[in-house]
């Protein structure tokens, strides 16, 4: 009440009141006469002109602080008689306009108004400030904050934030707000063009983000009424009306007194925000364009113009990321808008990532949710939809291999060993994940042991059908148990898979581990009568990281040599050889070891297993003259990784013997794998072959197959015809039908294929065509490429001389100079059965050789070995483990078991994976359009 006594116009109108009416002091008449009801002054009262005005006095002002009535009536009558309060509005002017300076009894009664009318402004001003304290500031910050830590918006709709750059422009809106919720605090700006600038930037990156998450602005008011959870995908909203709000109010704010436009760096505010945006989603947007060409049917010239946009954009991570079930990202919402986003399925990026880079997809680690290394570690980046599949497949989040170590013994004179490699795999995510690689075996070996650590015990595996022991292992994987299987992958490859690594402690942080061993038996390389060589195994293909230690072991009763640094020999007998490998040495192909041996011995013999001395094996050295080839076609790959080998290749060219007729035909994306018919043939001579070698663009990956089948067709139309395909990583399988491409190939005439690894890695072509053609890998044995190459042309002289064993199995007892007998040698005998069963393959008679194989322990094409934790579980999936004949229990099945019924207690974690998913399969329904 206090500021209403003491303001003017409360004044006023007590002064006014009958009773305390002011005198004139001209004719000192009471001017009660002159009043009217209302209150008004008389015209004749307001048309008295101030001495003290015209003379330029400004009136005093009415005393304050009265105590009684009667003192405020003096003090208004004073003021009432001055005439800057008297003056006559103009005519069609109101008399309550308060441009006039009249004084009417809108003062009087509006007083209390007007006083009252502030109070709500100020109250107002505090709701404001709250509001955008609260939705402007504090909600994005703690949005950003979870969906940093939990990616939980990446998880099931699109993922906003997949780059430190988008976190920080994000970022923008709260400081943004912040602020201007400063400068509105303090009633002005001294950086008043600032503040409009990132106020505008504000509005363009809240605008941007509250149209992408408008869809889910009414699942989120649902929310937000019954979980609480539904003011996160509102918060772009909320922070664009605050930060629009603001804009509205900068005005007010301006020192200068409005003389400085905000609008017009609001807008350039707004159109900064939008081209860093579209700066930051370009490469994604053109990789969806790119990727949309690249997989049209039909269309080769798309085709090319899709895989160019890749290339040229970029387009690596991108691409990558589509290799996954990953979430979508902000870029994918523009192409969807525009017609340009076209869903690619798992296969088909893969594809396109090896055409575009030239190496393997999962060659590369696994690209994180958000591009964060530390808040990766959760169920959707963690599901595996390859469990127990065919194929080595994509990165295993948190799974690596911590350790490993190759042990073995060597027996340089009979030419034979065996290896035992023994790995511990970890697993540092919290859910279980499937270890699986694909290895490379020693040239013409067999794995002829598997084992898996059960409760810290080792357990053999049982061989059988290769169908039917994928099944008991793919049943077993949907119990969520602990089996091991390892198949054959190709010649001289298997593909190793164990689940489940269990994940790491929740408690101590520990990581899981699974432990696992297989046995392989080697037979020596024979370079010389005196010299043999053994090539160690490597990994090819993983989804896991190689890390830690890993040991090499060997013993041998002859001395052996190495070229690696890495490997020292100690002293006694017998011959030990220790050292460490790196991580990279268990990938590198052409990692060999010299075992010496008595040149003068020409044949072993040792008594066959179980046959009390009735059947001897016997293993000779047979010396033979190479015949060189008439014709060699060599089919020369142009992926992006051949790029420095082109030289060593051209220059090898001129060891080809000039009596051998030869062609080159260069494998290139652009021509081989769209436009067959004009592949790049080089046939005039190999000077110019040379010439264009040198100048030949090796971008991308290739399809190798129409250059190799015009090899093909080259190499079969001279007898003695051969084909050397030196080529990188052959990850991608274009054609499905490669192998119907290749079997007219098929028949005592078909070619010999040499087959020439520049960098080791997957050969789905390979594993292809292998049965169309004679495939005979070749063994890099040199540090280069080019003095591999050049014994392999020089080779082909007719001049040189070559070694091999020959096994053989014979009723009598062998004899002869040269001959020595062995004790019984399980190596010799492994190997024999191995070559039988091969011999059996070849004649097309699969069931004796599944069964051969699986009598035997080994894993081959038709037969391959599991571990299971019980005997019910073999026997419940077709396998007996007491009986080695497994080779036709139950017929072989591909695919999951399906009346293989989850677990009561799984039913649970079945039903919340579901909801997790609905939205996400939503979305892919929505995204997946037909094709012509």
């Amino acid at each position: 009440m206090s500021d209403i006594d003491n303001s003017p116009e409360q004044a006023d109108s007590k002064d006014t009141q009958p009773g305390n009416l002011p005198v004139d002091p001209h004719n000192g008449k009471d001017q009660s006469a002159n009043t009217v009801e209302s209150g008004i002054v008389s015209s004749q009262d307001l048309q008295t002109p101030d001495p003290s005005r015209e003379k330029g006095v400004t009136p005093a002002s009415p005393p304050s602080g009265q105590g009684t009535q009667e003192g405020k009536t003096h003090q208004h009558s004073a003021a009432l008689s001055a005439p800057c309060w008297c003056k006559s509005p103009p005519p069609g002017q109101s008399d309550s306009d308060p441009s006039t300076g009249s004084h009417d009894a809108s003062r009087h009664t509006g007083a209390k108004t007007s006083s009252a009318g502030k109070g709500h402004k100020r109250q107002f001003f505090m709701i404001d400030m709250v509001l955008l304290m609260l939705c402007g500031i504090i909600l994005p910050v703690i949005t950003l904050a979870v969906e940093l830590c939990t990616h939980m918006c990446g998880e099931i709709y699109v993922n906003p934030i997949p780059t430190y750059f988008h976190v920080a422009l994000i970022a923008l809106v709260p400081f943004g707000n912040f602020l201007a919720w400063r400068a509105m605090r303090r009633g002005r700006s001294d950086h008043f063009i600032r503040l409009a600038l990132i106020n505008g930037v504000t509005i363009g990156i809240s605008m941007f983000y509250a149209l992408i998450f408008l869809p889910l602005i009414p699942f989120a008011m649902f929310a937000v009424i019954f979980f609480g959870f539904g003011l996160l995908p509102l918060s772009p909203v909320y922070s664009f009306i605050c930060a629009v709000g603001v804009a509205l109010q900068l005005k007010k704010l301006d020192p200068a007194g409005c003389t400085t436009s905000a609008t017009g760096f609001v807008l350039l505010g707004i159109l900064l925000a939008w081209l860093s945006m579209a700066a930051l989603e370009l490469p994604g947007f053109m990789a969806h364009i790119g990727l949309t060409q690249a997989v049209a049917a039909g269309s080769p010239e798309k085709n090319r113009a899709g895989i160019r946009i890749l290339r040229a954009f970029g387009c690596e991570q991108a691409i990558l990321k589509d290799c996954y079930d990953h979430s979508a990202t902000v870029s994918d919402l523009p192409g969807l808008m525009f017609g340009a986003y076209n869903y690619i399925n798992r296969e088909e990026a893969r594809n396109i990532y090896y055409r575009v880079t030239g190496r393997p997809f999962n060659s590369v680690p696994r690209p994180k949710i958000a591009g964060f290394t530390g808040f990766d570690d959760n169920w959707f980046n963690n599901w595996d939809p390859e469990v127990a599949g065919e194929q080595v497949g994509g990165r295993a989040n948190g799974v690596s291999l911590a350790a490993s170590s190759i042990d073995g013994s060597l027996m340089g004179d009979a030419a034979v060993g065996y290896l035992e490699w023994t790995m511990t795999f970890q697993n540092e995510s919290q859910s279980q994940q499937e270890a699986r690689t694909q290895i490379a075996l020693p040239p013409g070996s067999v794995v002829s042991r598997v084992s898996l650590w059960i409760n810290g015990v080792p357990v053999d595996a049982v061989f059988g059908q290769k169908g039917v022991v994928r099944q008991a292992y793919q049943a077993v994987v949907a119990k969520k148990r602990d089996p091991l299987l390892v198949t054959s992958a190709g010649p001289n490859r298997v593909l190793l898979q164990c689940f489940p690594v269990p994940p790491a402690n929740s408690e101590t942080h520990q990581a899981g581990e699974m432990k696992v061993r297989i046995g392989i038996t080697v037979p020596l390389v024979l370079e010389t009568k005196d010299k043999t060589c053994l090539f160690l195994p490597h990994l090819l293909e993983n989804n896991f990281a190689v890390k830690g230690v890993h040991n090499i072991r060997l013993l041998s009763e002859s001395p052996l040599v190495t070229s690696l640094s890495a490997l020292k020999s100690e002293s006694g007998a017998p011959t030990c050889l220790t050292g460490t490998l790196s991580e990279d040495g268990l990938s590198a192909p052409g990692l060999y070891i010299n075992c010496r041996r008595c040149p003068e011995i020409g044949q072993y013999w040792s008594s066959a297993p179980l046959s009390h001395n009735k059947t001897f094996l016997v293993e000779k050295v047979q010396e033979t003259t190479e015949q060189p080839p008439t014709h060699i076609a060599i089919v020369v790959d142009g992926s992006k990784v051949m790029g420095p080998h082109m030289k060593a290749i051209a220059q090898s060219l001129s060891h080809i013997h000039p009596e051998i007729k030869a062609e080159v035909f260069f494998a290139s994306d652009e021509i081989s794998a769209l436009s067959p018919e004009k592949s790049s043939s080089h046939s005039a001579s190999l000077d110019s072959a040379r010439r264009d070698l040198l100048l030949a663009p090796c971008v991308g990956g290739p399809d190798n197959v129409p250059a190799l089948l015009e090899a093909c067709k080259s190499a079969k139309a001279t007898p003695g015809g051969a084909i050397v395909w030196i080529h990188g990583p052959q990850p991608v399988l274009f054609d499905p039908s490669t192998e119907y491409l290749f079997s007219d190939r098929k028949g005592t005439d078909r070619p010999m294929l040499y087959d020439v690894e520049v960098k080791s890695g997957p050969n789905r072509l390979a594993e292809a065509i292998q049965k169309a053609v004679d495939l005979q890998p070749i063994t890099r044995r040199k540090q280069s490429l080019d003095k591999d190459l050049e014994d392999i042309f020089s080779g082909w002289t007719g001049l040189r001389k070559s070694y091999k064993f020959v096994r053989l199995k014979t009723d009598s007892q062998p004899a002869g100079p040269g001959t020595t007998a062995i004790e019984p040698c399980a190596q010799l005998s492994t190997l024999f059965t191995f070559q039988q069963t091969e011999k059996l393959l070849a004649a097309g008679k699969d069931e004796e050789a599944v069964r051969l194989a699986s009598h035997s322990r080994l894993v081959t094409p038709v037969t391959g070995a599991v571990v299971l934790e019980t005997k019910q579980q073999y026997l419940a999936n077709g396998l007996d483990p007491d009986n080695p004949d497994n080779s036709s229990t139950k017929p072989s099945f591909h695919g999951f078991n399906i009346s293989a019924a989850p677990e009561p207690h799984e039913w649970c974690l079945i039903f919340i994976a579901a909801g997790v998913l609905f939205l996400t399969i939503c979305k892919r329904r929505f995204l997946a359009r037909s094709r012509a």
